[in-house]
């Protein structure tokens, strides 16, 4: 059931929900799945402190830039879903980097596709 889960969450954190539950996601009951997916919905992570400047980054991860027509920034998984900002998998320092990349891939992704 980890391995399904990974698909949606980083690894560690998929190993914290499944504990307790059947190794295999057929085994689960209708009341554990349900049970999981609430688990799941109300996780609060508490902000306990900030770091410096330059330990600061904006979110990593995101969708694999290898799945996305550089181009057009339309999936190559699913046509018509295109991409923009830090839902790509894009890392870069602090100082602009990511906003710059969110404006740019906002502006081709939707100059593209206006009317």
């Amino acid at each position: 059931m980890k391995n399904a889960l990974k698909t949606l969450l980083p690894e560690r954190l998929a190993e914290f929900f499944v504990q307790g539950y059947p190794e295999k996601v057929k085994q689960l009951t209708e009341k554990e799945r349900e049970q999981l997916v609430q688990s799941i919905k109300e996780l609060k992570i508490p902000v306990t402190g900030k770091m410096s400047l330059a330990k600061s980054f904006v979110t990593k991860g995101g969708v694999s830039l290898k799945e996305i027509n550089p181009k057009t920034l339309e999936s190559k998984l699913v046509p018509g879903l295109h991409f923009a900002g830090e839902v790509m998998d894009i890392n870069a320092h602090t100082g602009g980097f990511n906003i710059t990349s969110a404006l740019c891939t906002g502006w081709v992704a939707g100059s593209l596709h206006y009317d």
